[in-house]
């Protein structure tokens, strides 16, 4: 892939102030964390649910608001509003049914700040059925991170709790930017984060990663590549992006590439690379 790419400048900011230089790959194995976090349900009285909302935003808040060069700052915060999440989270779950995702989400929804919930987004989803897996997809608005949750039953006990986490400070060399996730497979479990793609060039980058009863493990990660677009779904991932942009306007692209990867033969493969047309702008 290309290096060749100016960045948004709200993605350069963030590769400055985080790493300085966007890494091609790091791969690894990324044991599950062991943080505890709180393990207290939501309060089902309307005022006390008032309250946890209002005590969330206020986090959120917090962290758009923090100064960049205090990371530390940043991380206690969001540890904060993501265990809040995680309670409701973990709460829910211990019900039964098959909508229970639907109504987990719905009372995820009512966390989004009404007023400045601009990008913000708390999403559960189900990633895997036996043993059972959820992911907790939460950007917590412009100007603050991006997370990931999983959480499973661990040791044969029936409540749920967290057992992997995706972030800027678990990767430290990860860009969280506005993330998506598209599940690919369930045995193993596999799936790739989509970070970026808030500019008008499409700038994002591309992360593969597996978890297993040994923990979550990095297997792929993109270049950061402009004008991108994407598919997955069980059949793999497809990825198309500029692969040449000009070097004096960046809005212009030379040529095209469309790459399709795949789990197979139990690795993350490059199956496919193609040229595409350049798309008329």
């Amino acid at each position: 892939m290309t290096r060749k790419c100016t960045h948004s400048r709200r993605l350069a900011s963030k590769l400055l102030r985080y790493f300085g230089v966007f890494p091609t790959c790091l791969p690894g194995l990324l044991l599950a964390s062991g943080v505890e976090w709180p393990s207290t349900r939501p309060q089902t009285t309307s005022s006390s649910h008032k309250t946890f909302e209002a005590e969330f935003s206020a986090t959120v808040a917090s962290m758009a608001d923090a100064p960049p060069d205090d990371p530390a700052s940043i991380q206690k915060l969001l540890e904060k509003a993501a265990g809040i999440l995680d309670s409701a989270v973990i709460g829910g779950l211990a019900e039964t049914g098959d909508s229970v995702v639907d109504q987990i989400n719905q009372r995820l929804a009512k966390f989004v700040s009404h007023e400045s919930g601009i990008g913000e987004r708390y999403h559960l989803m189900s990633l895997s059925a036996q043993p059972r897996l959820y992911a907790l997809v939460a950007d917590f608005g412009l100007g603050a991170p991006s997370a990931i949750r999983l959480y499973a039953q661990k040791n044969n006990e029936k409540r749920y709790t967290l057992v992997a986490r995706v972030d800027r400070f678990t990767q430290q060399d990860f860009l969280d930017d506005s993330l998506e996730l598209i599940s690919i497979a369930k045995a193993p479990v596999i799936f790739v984060t989509v970070a970026g793609r808030t500019d008008d060039l499409r700038t994002g980058v591309f992360t593969a990663w597996q978890f297993d009863d040994k923990g979550l493990k990095q297997l792929w990660t993109s270049d950061m590549v402009q004008q991108s677009s994407y598919q997955g779904n069980s059949a793999g991932f497809q990825l198309t992006y500029c692969r040449n942009p000009d070097e004096t306007n960046p809005r212009i692209c030379n040529a095209m590439v469309r790459e399709s990867y795949r789990w197979q033969d139990g690795k993350w493969s490059l199956v496919d690379s193609v040229p595409v047309s350049v798309p008329k702008r």
